[in-house]
């Protein structure tokens, strides 16, 4: 106890003033006459709870946190670094930063009245339940892209970073922000996507659902924010508890939806994709073209394509986002994606890198634009792979919705016509291979092919651009080619890349005619393309060796398309007899 010793004065007013320090309590004021010693006749009591701020900065707690020892009115803020609980934490509320993280290990048990972690465009709160507990609520403030248009793209992937989220009475009440429909009260912009219905379905309270409406842990949403200028998002709150356990989340193979799945990271921590793929790349498409994960840019129509070859590439962070959604391919069927707990890392660092073992990579990255539009198409030399299709590497470009504009290329060999994102080669063909490139655009487009700023070939290789249309080649190492197209463009036809240690000679572009052989998934169809010379023959082998077919070429077109709808399903050898020439091809038929 504590007194003080002040003239008499008469007054409406005890007002009290803390001298020093930034926080003062009293648990009971009384008035006494010191003249008499009788208490005065009012007995003022004053409610201030002791409350003390501790803050985390990577490492150092202010004050020194004696963990066993705060109180339910205490504030915890963990601005940057990895903050570890293995005792009891009581507190009123505790707040995580963009960019740090929390660990509860065993014996961490954390009461609090509020746990916050917060969110900002690039960078991302974390919570690991490592065997100790939360008890209390979690609020998770997740960034998400604005409200887009139809000019400029927008939205976003995400999923719900909480277990035991709901949309109706809590998360559309709580997000003021949430877009409504204005001529349609009652539809969010909030939608899981319908496999089976091949399209996104935003929730709609006024009559689609009953009731409340659960956000399940490991689904992907299609949502957005209300531009608040200046930002170019904000963020939404998902209410629970921290997702701990193991998370399995069903893939649909329905046709309408061409089997492409939204789903996303259940927890409210980065996960470790290398991790995650190993464990779920099977689910993924059967054929291997698309054993890759697919995350929106937020750019109209342009997607970040990660796999084992992204793995591998030492300037890529593929750590994935506390409430990152995402979409893969399923196997034939369907199947069954599964998160687990040991998938979860802190903070944002690189982690995934460790134990990985040595190979040599190169990045070649090849950008098309046109005005605001962007595409881009990853070219990787990496030790182990091939020409051919390498699952798991080679990564076909999404394909749920339909895109005007984009760059793709086709495999070297074994190309079955597909529009391919990433396309992984020996790394030594940098040295000498051409790599078909492909662009689909609108007519009037005025468009240009350059190198990004992210490949990471040596400097000594020469990228050369050949427009097999117009005639020209363009050492790409030097600028950009722009051209124009006055109608729609839309195949790997027109453009070829070279890459070549050495620069190229005249002769080397003239004598640069090779045939390209290949068929396209799902057409009976074979494509022979190149310039022919006299009486030119392809012939198609089964794996036996047998001759399944034999054709005469037109050799005054550069383009020859042959029927194959009488030939089963499977692998084969075609060889085309060109003059003295004779070029052999492996393709698949399907």
């Amino acid at each position: 106890m504590r007194s003080a010793t002040f003239a008499e004065k008469r007054g409406r007013y005890v007002k009290l003033v803390a001298t020093s320090g930034t926080v003062a309590s009293a648990a009971e004021f009384k008035a006494i006459s010191p003249t008499v010693n009788i208490p005065c006749s009012k007995t003022i009591t004053i409610n201030v709870d002791p409350r003390t701020t501790y803050s985390f900065n990577n490492g150092t707690w202010t004050p020194p946190i004696p963990l066993a020892g705060t109180t339910p009115n205490d504030f915890i803020i963990i601005n940057e670094g990895d903050a570890t609980f293995e005792s009891a934490v009581a507190c009123r509320n505790l707040i995580v930063n963009p960019g740090a993280s929390l660990t509860l290990k065993t014996g961490g048990v954390l009461t609090a009245t509020s746990t916050i972690l917060k969110s900002k465009s690039n960078s991302y709160s974390s919570l690991i339940v490592d065997g100790g507990e939360l008890i209390g609520i979690l609020n998770y403030e997740r960034w998400v892209n604005q409200r887009g248009s139809a000019a400029g793209g927008g939205n976003d992937l995400i999923s719900a970073p909480v277990s035991y989220a709901t949309f109706n009475n809590a998360f559309r009440i709580v997000n003021s922000n949430l877009p409504e429909n204005q001529s349609n009260l009652g539809e969010f912009a909030f939608a899981p996507y319908n496999v089976t219905a091949g399209a996104y379905q935003n929730f709609n309270i006024g009559s689609d659902y009953t009731g409340d409406i659960p956000l399940v842990p490991g689904v992907g949403y299609r949502a957005a924010t209300n531009v608040i200028s200046p930002q170019t998002g904000n963020t939404l709150t998902f209410s629970g508890t921290p997702t701990a356990t193991v998370v399995t989340v069903p893939l649909s193979g329905a046709a309408k939806g061409r089997a492409w799945n939204l789903i996303g990271n259940p927890y409210p921590s980065y996960l470790n994709f290398e991790t995650f793929f190993e464990a779920n790349k099977d689910q993924f498409n059967a054929n291997g073209a698309y054993q890759a994960i697919y995350g929106y840019t937020g750019a109209s129509a342009t997607w970040t394509v990660w796999n084992e070859a992204t793995i591998l590439d030492p300037e890529i962070e593929t750590s994935m986002t506390p409430g990152q959604g995402f979409f893969v391919k399923s196997k034939s069927g369907g199947g069954t994606v599964t998160f687990t707990p040991a998938m979860q890392i802190t903070g944002n660092s690189d982690d995934f890198i460790l134990g990985r073992p040595k190979k040599n990579v190169a990045l070649s990255k090849i950008r098309l634009s046109s005005g605001n539009l962007n595409g881009m198409t990853s070219i990787y030399f990496i030790d182990g792979t091939t020409k051919g299709m390498d699952p798991g590497y080679d990564a076909a470009a999404y394909g749920a919705t339909p895109v005007n504009f984009s760059i793709f290329t086709n495999l070297v060999e074994e190309s079955q016509g597909l529009d391919m994102a990433i396309q992984t080669l020996p790394y030594d063909d940098f040295n000498n291979v051409v790599v078909p490139l492909g662009v689909k655009a609108k007519a009037g487009s005025e468009l240009s092919i350059n190198i990004d700023d992210l490949s990471t070939i040596p400097p000594h290789i020469n990228v050369y651009l050949e427009d097999t249309e117009e005639h020209t080649w363009t050492l790409l190492n030097s600028g950009a080619y722009a051209f124009s197209v006055s109608k729609d463009i839309n195949n790997a036809k027109r453009f070829k890349v070279h890459y070549s240690a050495r620069t190229l000679s005249l002769d080397d572009v003239q004598s640069n005619t090779k045939l390209r052989i290949y068929t396209i998934s799902g057409s009976k169809s074979l494509f022979v393309t190149g310039q022919l010379n006299k009486a030119a023959t392809a012939r198609l082998y089964d794996i036996q060796g047998r001759m399944v077919l034999s054709q005469a070429l037109n050799t005054k077109s550069t383009e020859n398309v042959i029927d194959i709808s009488t030939v089963s399903a499977g692998i084969y050898v075609v060889k085309v007899a060109n003059n003295n020439d004779v070029t052999t091809q492996k393709v698949i038929i399907n």
